[in-house]
């Protein structure tokens, strides 16, 4: 099967699980599912259990070994928790869209220093079963629907492809 077709698949299972508003809805009938998946292809990066990011010279970056076997695209954030005082404290639940078309549900703690110069990320996969997303992740589907748009509306930023369907 193409892969525009499959993404597509994919997608309206997704809003079988989350009602639309009807205007949300109407724009994603018009979805472009070859410039999304263009976008996605585009965005897909690897997925680490536990990472580190420096913005300075002193400390360290670190990656681990990989979360999921394949390169994803983060498409949705469900934030959890947060506090701040002299590090940044995160916790939220993700929705990928990985390279093979599959879905994950994975779960991020994120501590960063007062500087924004060093982060720290730690995920773990919460679900790669289709039917198990809606009890893992509370998905508010306009916001899910608007990231969807405005990715594959990015590809026509940079119209040239760069994978074939």
């Amino acid at each position: 099967m193409n892969r525009k077709y499959e993404l597509q698949t994919v997608i309206c299972a997704l809003f079988l699980i989350y009602r639309l508003s009807p205007p949300m809805a109407a724009k994603l009938a018009e979805l472009d599912y070859e410039a999304l998946s263009q976008a996605l292809n585009y965005n897909a990066e690897p997925i680490y259990r536990f990472r580190t990011d420096n913005y300075s010279e002193e400390r360290c970056e670190y990656r681990s070994d990989l979360l999921l076997p394949h390169n994803g695209s983060l498409i949705f954030t469900q934030p959890e928790a947060s506090d701040s005082a002299q590090v940044s404290f995160e916790r939220s639940k993700e929705l990928w869209i990985l390279d093979d078309l599959t879905i994950a549900v994975v779960s991020k703690i994120e501590l960063t220093d007062s500087t924004d110069t060093f982060t720290m990320t730690y995920r773990t996969v919460r679900t790669r079963n289709f039917d198990e997303i809606a009890y893992e992740i509370d998905i508010d589907p306009d916001a899910l629907a608007k990231e969807l748009l405005d990715m594959a509306k990015s590809f026509y930023d940079c119209p040239m492809p760069f994978q074939e369907l």
